[in-house]
């Protein structure tokens, strides 16, 4: 069983969220069948109602870093634009891509996603402070060896629609 904190991060939003139970989530379509491993950001029923609940005995270790919530609201904006439907597309004739997501450590808003298959990779970058920009493509090639070896360590998958998944460990 997994926990999953719920909360955002932004300039001016508290970096507190609630814990939930996995009953305490809205059902996915097609939810059935999905691989455990996978975590995949939906509203909570508490969160849809307005109730903040803390996780009983929570202790500081427990709770979500700060860069992992950049990386989870980070995915959230992709997901919503339009860039889904280039790794959807690719992915139908190259397979699942390895995704790697991380917060950049020269910026403190910004965060690096790269998608990569053997014969190509995208690299975008989200600026939370501007979620409203979306994602952004920001470079691309078609060789493994043109990324750094940060970029290499895949840590989130897509589905078959393209949108993006942190993975659990």
């Amino acid at each position: 069983e997994h926990e999953i904190y719920i909360g955002s991060v932004g300039a001016t939003e508290s970096s507190e969220g609630a814990w939930s139970a996995a009953e305490d989530f809205l059902p996915l379509e097609g939810s059935e069948a999905e691989d455990p491993r996978i975590v995949r950001a939906r509203p909570s029923r508490a969160t849809l109602s307005g109730e903040h609940a803390a996780r009983p005995g929570a202790s500081g270790s427990a709770a979500a870093t700060a860069g992992e919530l950049k990386v989870a609201r980070a995915l959230e904006v992709f997901n919503a634009g339009e860039q889904t439907r280039r790794v959807a597309g690719v992915a139908r004739s190259l397979g699942a891509p390895a995704v790697t997501v991380r917060p950049l450590e020269d910026s403190g808003s910004t965060v690096a996603i790269v998608v990569a298959w053997e014969l190509c990779w995208y690299r975008y970058e989200v600026d939370l402070g501007d979620e409203a920009a979306g994602s952004q493509l920001v470079a691309q090639g078609m060789e493994l060896d043109e990324l750094p070896e940060e970029d290499r360590l895949a840590n989130a998958t897509a589905d078959e629609r393209g949108a993006l998944f942190a993975l659990v460990a």
